[in-house]
């Protein structure tokens, strides 16, 4: 299991934006595709364990090109009530993910406009604001009780890899 502050999540998103920022100045614009891929990932490592949620937090995760699953393994959890599950891209903006529970696949998120060269602003960072912004690709869905194993497969990766994030919310019955 693998938990991290608010404020190692935001040092770890906003340091390599800073660099990769910098870098896009100092140059003038992202001249390789590699750059574009670095710029639409956030700096994290995996582990090889499959990481669980922690409800009503973000979570990052991170994809390679279409059609390859999330590399961080299944986010696996367990709830007593329903959950509303929510997804969202981040960064560069384009990215589109297919979401599975258990092997099934669940939603698909939003269909956005891609832009090749990343420089679209604002360029967005964290999850609230990503979730908030109609440019960036999302989706959510309301699980029932039970335990439950998230998996994120990328439909749509124009940068042949990024990061995303998943929220998963007790919904209470009543």
């Amino acid at each position: 299991m693998r938990k991290r502050s608010s404020l190692n999540h935001l040092i770890g998103i906003a340091v390599p934006v800073l660099v990769v920022t910098l870098s896009l100045t100092t140059s003038g614009t992202a001249s390789a595709s590699t750059s574009l891929r670095d710029k639409n990932t956030l700096a994290r490592t995996t582990t090889k364990s499959d990481p669980a949620l922690t409800f009503g937090q973000w979570t990052d995760f991170s994809f390679g090109k279409t059609g390859t699953w999330n590399s961080d393994g299944a986010f696996t959890f367990h709830s007593a009530v329903p959950v509303v599950l929510k997804v969202t891209d981040g960064l560069c903006r384009g990215d589109r993910f297919r979401v599975y529970d258990r092997r099934s696949a669940i939603f698909v998120t939003s269909k956005v406009a891609t832009d090749p060269s990343c420089d679209d602003t604002p360029f967005i960072f964290w999850p609230s604001g990503a979730w908030q912004d109609q440019t960036y690709s999302k989706g959510r869905f309301v699980l029932e009780p039970g335990w439950h194993k998230i998996r994120i497969k990328a439909v749509n990766s124009p940068f042949d890899g990024g990061s995303g994030w998943l929220k998963a919310i007790r919904q209470p019955v009543g």
